[in-house]
């Protein structure tokens, strides 16, 4: 697997999560063709092939018992994948869905994912969906780069050929006892990772956006948030960035619910209330340290930046922080760079 393509992609699957996390959430198909269908393809699961992924395998006489994916090796099914759509909580029920379907297929691994967040079930250590714990899980979201490669890498095709084996995967990323190969593995990606770093480092860059600006600059990368003298925090998309500037205003008590809505005619980004204009309940509520609620689902980024900077650039806000000591970093994204080349 290369290893910079992997963490290239981890990153555009955050920012559409990030940025189209509603449009996501409303359909398992969109999160199976955006997320789901591009991370199997990059773990060597071509889900055009039938002799290496099966499409919508039916598990029973009923046309709606089917399985999303079987993955193949061979003539063997070796896992089944359940999907379904972004921000589907997973709970007895669809582990108890996934168990079945794989039992029907006769296959020891299952997996569950709602696009962002996948976890892996070795069926051979219980079969009790009430029970079940995954042997190995990662959140696109949340986790950091080199954490999402190592772990998504117990999926990785190769690991199921008869020359590997999902046993010495499972082995090197689960502490049974293989050597140094963790570590040789981590010294791996990191050696990846130096070689994706920026001659600049961002103490000696001129590359840092703050809410001064009507906006940020586009087709480019952030990569950490300074809020005046607090160390800087790391972030992986605007949104990102932007989010953690009102979970910080929230517990600072900038932030109050005078100053809510915030928001367009359409969708309401910081509310006392997790409502929308139109009535719709906000999709993905984050409830703040003062009781207002952010909606992380929102996804014109645009928008929120320029209400938070006028919220911010108001007299009696600027007494409490400068918009100028709200700090990204960023970088060019990689389409960018190949568009200058």
């Amino acid at each position: 697997m290369d290893l910079i393509k992997a963490m290239e992609l981890f990153e555009e699957l955050k920012q559409r999560i990030n940025e189209h996390g509603d449009y996501l959430r409303e359909s398992e198909y969109r999160t199976r063709v955006l997320l789901i269908d591009p991370l199997l393809r990059m773990l060597g699961w071509n889900v055009e092939d039938f002799d290496c992924v099966e499409i919508e395998f039916r598990t029973s006489q009923s046309v709606q018992e089917r399985a999303d994916y079987v993955l193949k090796n061979d003539e063997s099914k070796v896992a089944i994948v359940e999907a379904k759509r972004l921000g589907t909580v997973m709970s007895s029920t669809e582990r108890r869905q996934a168990k079945e379907y794989a039992d029907y297929a006769d296959a020891s691994q299952c997996v569950l994912t709602d696009g962002a967040k996948w976890m892996l079930y070795d069926l051979d250590q219980g079969r009790n969906p009430d029970k079940m714990k995954p042997k190995v899980e990662f959140d696109i979201e949340n986790d950091v780069p080199e954490q999402l490669i190592l772990y998504s890498l117990t999926l990785w095709q190769q690991w199921f050929t008869s020359e590997v084996g999902y046993s010495s995967v499972s082995n090197l990323f689960l502490g049974s006892g293989v050597g140094n190969s963790q570590s040789e593995t981590n010294r791996a990606t990191n050696e990846q990772q130096k070689r994706q770093q920026p001659d600049n480092s961002p103490e000696d860059s001129d590359n840092w956006c703050s809410f001064e600006s009507e906006l940020y600059p586009q087709r480019t990368k952030p990569t950490e948030l300074k809020i005046g003298d607090s160390p800087g925090k790391t972030v992986t998309s605007w949104t990102a960035a932007i989010h953690n500037v009102v979970v910080w205003l929230a517990d600072e008590e900038i932030l109050s619910a005078s100053d809510c809505p915030i928001g367009t005619e359409t969708y309401t980004f910081i509310g006392s209330e997790a409502v929308n204009p139109n009535g719709n309940r906000f999709r993905s509520p984050q409830t703040l340290s003062n009781g207002l609620i952010l909606q992380r689902g929102y996804v014109n980024t645009i928008a929120q930046w320029q209400k938070l900077r006028q919220l911010l650039k108001q007299p009696e806000k600027q007494r409490q922080i400068n918009p100028s000591q709200i700090r990204v970093f960023y970088k060019p994204t990689e389409k960018a760079k190949r568009s200058k080349s």
